[in-house]
């Protein structure tokens, strides 16, 4: 694995990260000083914030209409407050406002979300410490894997996991993989989970008795399900299959070193 310089993720039974076997450290020392520089440039940390809450919201909202919902109409009054959402960030300049602005817009998501699970539904709201409910569960267990997925891309292209902007800086939060991965969690990760539920590709048999935890049969579906998700093959420049989400993933890092060294930041479009 060394040699081939590949990464490889532990995870127990239940589906919780346990560790990671890396090859050594990237020789990339200055991409990892222009992040140190950019914790310093508050006017380009609020000009990369406000496009990565944007484009999280946006692409809540396609989810959202790729959807069907128990309750259309609400859904599209949600669709209508999360693009009012995306219109008041350009009115704000400080990164508290912003991370404000997010976390209402989530919740105006998850309210619509719930209505476009019509099978093996426990979701009421979103609660992730600890979570509540097998659909919670499963959105946990699908955050976990995407955060994996994106670490290992952004070690692999030399960059510290640790330095983010809109997360902030704390002792052991990998604050840039939890940056970066905000715009794929819904494409992602509910388009999955919705899949799952509605069409019982995980049932009861697949938890532990009374349980929200996956059993091993549960845990072994489940990585075939997200391998199937992210590993889907598609037509990439060239005409050449490549697996797409995981393109993305890699192109997504690409992009925020091009940032890195010009400010500019493109959207991801599913």
């Amino acid at each position: 694995m060394s040699d081939r310089e590949i990464d490889v993720s532990f995870f127990n039974i239940h589906g919780k990260f346990r560790g990671r076997f890396t090859k050594s450290h990237s020789k990339n020392i200055t991409y990892r000083i222009k992040q140190f520089e950019l914790l310093k440039d508050n006017f380009t940390q609020i000009f990369f914030v406000k496009k990565l809450v944007k484009l999280k919201i946006e692409n809540s909202i396609k989810t959202l209409n790729k959807l069907d919902s128990l309750q259309e109409i609400l859904k599209q009054f949600s669709i209508k407050e999360l693009n009012e959402k995306i219109e008041l960030i350009n009115n704000k300049n400080t990164i508290n406002a912003i991370r404000g602005i997010e976390g209402i817009s989530a919740r105006i998501y998850f309210k619509a979300f719930k209505n476009c699970i019509y099978n093996n539904n426990d979701f009421i709201k979103r609660i992730k410490h600890p979570p509540v409910g097998r659909v919670n569960s499963l959105l946990s267990l699908g955050y976990t894997f995407l955060m994996n997925e994106m670490r290992g891309y952004i070690e692999a292209f030399g960059l510290d996991p640790f330095i983010g902007i809109f997360h902030q800086v704390k002792y052991g939060k990998t604050a840039l993989v939890y940056d970066l991965m905000e715009e794929f969690r819904s494409v992602v990760v509910d388009d999955l989970i919705v899949d799952i539920s509605n069409n019982n590709l995980i049932t009861y048999e697949d938890y532990y008795s009374d349980d929200i935890k996956l059993n091993e049969i549960g845990i072994k579906k489940f990585i075939t399900l997200w391998e199937k998700k992210v590993g889907k093959l598609g037509k990439g420049k060239n005409i050449v299959e490549i697996p797409l989400f995981r393109n993305c993933f890699k192109n997504r890092i690409q992009e925020y070193m091009k940032f890195l060294e010009n400010n500019k930041y493109n959207p991801f479009d599913k």
